[in-house]
């Protein structure tokens, strides 16, 4: 799992004053002062004040919540997102993605944005686009709207940062999945009848991997470790795709500016399609964790896309 900071639990305290008592000006206000000051004393031997007592941890922090500022998917940002138009298909949700600001309390990898995604443990997505509530899913993603682009003998890089906070639990163990990155493959004018070509994945120990596909299917080529714990930090991921649909396409993965994956491959399954970056939160075959979810959340920051 994660990991958590632990920190000790500190109380403080002030002895009442015995003109609480003797200045009253009158009977009730004295019998209310006794009062208080009985309560208080009842406050200091329950808290231990005057006394040595060990430290005990508090609850792991949840993440600064969002503030009610723009949605990732309401306005072109050039800070956090890069200028890539993102856009979505899911149910609006206030909390879903939104541009969050530095000086909030939010981390931030570069500028003074940057893009906040919340899921919540109960929550799932029910409109006719993705019906994840009848099929064990839970999802709150965005997506590049690059309709009209084709990534055929072109090759396309996105470049995402991406850090987990700290949280009570990210990632629940078990059968369960969990994705924050895709890459797709997509025809030109629609986002229906195309695939995954490549996913960041959360692994069960909370590991960041990339995870390839043999063939333009599901099932796992490979799945290689980026980082074992990355919580508290930002991980680097440039994807670098050349575009194809014969042996000259392939796909590179730098995490952190080192090349982790390297796969000579076609990339399109049909001429003139392309490929398109979705970030956010995805869990499937939620029914199979043997843990309860939290709520989830992950910033992402200095997107950067281009062509050659």
């Amino acid at each position: 799992m994660f990991a958590t900071r632990m920190l000790p639990l500190t109380r403080g305290c002030a002895a009442p004053t015995e003109e609480s008592v003797a200045f009253a000006p009158d009977r009730v206000a004295a019998l209310d002062a006794i009062v208080r000051a009985g309560v208080l004393f009842l406050g200091l031997i329950a808290g231990g004040c005057g006394k040595s007592s060990p430290s005990q941890p508090s609850p792991t922090p949840t993440p600064t919540p969002a503030p009610a500022t723009i949605a990732c998917t309401d306005a072109i940002n050039t800070d956090a997102l890069g200028g890539v138009p993102f856009t979505t298909f899911l149910d609006p949700i206030s909390y879903g993605c939104r541009v969050v600001n530095a000086g909030d309390g939010h981390p931030v990898h570069d500028g003074t944005q940057s893009a906040r995604v919340e899921l919540k443990a109960s929550e799932c997505n029910s409109s006719s686009a993705s019906a994840d509530c009848q099929t064990d899913r839970s999802r709150y993603e965005v997506f590049d709207n690059n309709r009209g682009e084709s990534s055929d003998g072109r090759i396309i890089t996105y470049e995402v940062w991406v850090n987990v906070p700290v949280q009570p639990r990210f990632r629940p163990r078990g059968g369960n999945i969990m994705f924050l990155d895709q890459i797709q493959y997509l025809p030109p004018t629609t986002e229906g009848g195309g695939g995954v070509l490549a996913y960041l994945e959360v692994g069960q120990n909370g590991e960041l991997m990339i995870r390839t596909h043999r063939g333009f299917n599901f099932d796992i080529q490979q799945q290689y470790t980026v980082a074992p714990n990355p919580v508290g930090m930002w991980t680097k991921i440039v994807w670098e795709i050349k575009g194809s649909t014969g042996a000259d396409g392939y796909l590179r993965v730098y995490a952190n500016d080192m090349l982790l994956v390297d796969e000579s491959k076609p990339t399109l399954p049909i001429p003139g399609w392309r490929h398109s970056l979705k970030i956010g939160i995805y869990n499937a075959f939620r029914s199979a964790a043997t843990e309860q979810y939290d709520t989830q959340v992950v910033y992402f920051d200095g997107i950067r896309k281009s062509y050659r």
